[in-house]
């Protein structure tokens, strides 16, 4: 997750030397991370911010979380305004460095846009609800290690009335606002738990929270939902091999996906149309094995993935 996101997240030790840096740091700051880890200084990466910031750095190694909005220039030039979130890592009661969050927090600015109207285009099968749904769900994310913003603020912040926005988001992600954001910290505190990068107190402070035992119970929670979806998982995967069968005896052609778009089975017909005799793409992307579909359709394909239906020119597909 830390390396599909594209705010920069690091470590730096006591003595400011990078040890960690996800693939954003390279858009940020022009520099891999390869490059970075165990040989850059931090006042190297953020040049004539690191006297700015400095006041942050210090109060973050006497042991407060840092929180702060800052202007920065990209490597390409381009100015983001970001939130910046600084958290102590404690060990044995001693801090040891600390972890760096920095989110865009300015307006979207890679949308497509009317010419004319200047308004935004959305594609047909992509309502403008979905694409709020989707900006309030990256809000959320870019949250993650600063804390949960408040259903009033989030509400202000998308244009949409605090009412409609909780009936719509549970209604298209099937969990409340809050419930979402506390599986998304609970799926990061479960990763990093399980590769012993931070142990449950550690992971309280990361997420920001106020008792470790708040944590502890969130994290016991997740794990027996996580539990609980594993059997549901064995039951679906007995109803996936009915499905398959069906479909490859199937006179039209029709193909079947899981929720990563890795084909389950497909048809005879559905083979010989694209032609995927003797490739062994079962088990693999569609994307994989057949590059034109992402451009075309990727959007289409999370669509339906949210339980929608979607038909054009004789092409049924859903859930």
């Amino acid at each position: 997750m830390t390396e599909h996101t594209e705010a920069m997240l690091a470590y730096w030790d006591k003595n400011l030397i990078c040890r960690y840096a996800n693939k954003a740091t390279a858009d940020w700051f022009g520099i891999t991370p390869e490059h970075m880890i165990n040989k850059s200084h931090l006042s190297e990466i953020l040049g004539t911010l690191f006297d700015v910031q400095l006041p942050y750095i210090n109060g973050v190694l006497g042991g407060k979380i840092q929180v702060f909005d800052q202007v920065i220039h990209l490597y390409s030039g381009k100015a983001k305004n970001v939130r910046i979130t600084y958290h102590p890592n404690y060990v044995e009661g001693e801090i040891k460095g600390f972890y760096a969050h920095m989110a865009d927090i300015s307006p979207l600015n890679n949308k497509s846009h009317d010419n004319k109207t200047g308004v935004e285009k959305l594609p047909e099968f992509v309502t403008q609800n979905d694409q709020l749904l989707e900006n309030v769900a990256k809000t959320l994310n870019e949250n993650l290690f600063i804390g949960f913003p408040s259903i009033s603020a989030l509400s202000k912040q998308h244009f949409v009335s605090e009412s409609k926005l909780k009936r719509d988001f549970k209604q298209n992600f099937g969990k409340t606002i809050f419930s979402y954001y506390r599986y998304l910290q609970m799926e990061i505190a479960d990763r990093y738990i399980r590769e012993k990068r931070c142990n449950k107190n550690q992971m309280a402070v990361m997420l920001n929270f106020s008792n470790p035992s708040n944590f502890s119970a969130c994290y016991h929670r997740y794990l027996e939902e996580k539990s609980s979806d594993g059997e549901l998982i064995e039951t679906q995967k007995e109803d996936n091999t009915h499905n398959k069968t069906l479909i490859e005896q199937a006179p039209i052609a029709i193909a079947m996906f899981d929720n990563q778009m890795q084909f389950i089975a497909a048809s005879k017909r559905w083979v010989a149309e694209y032609k995927l005799e003797n490739t062994g793409f079962i088990g693999k992307s569609i994307y994989e094995v057949l590059p034109a579909t992402k451009k075309k359709c990727e959007k289409l394909h999370n669509h339906c993935l949210k339980g929608n239906i979607y038909q054009c020119d004789g092409l049924l597909l859903k859930k």
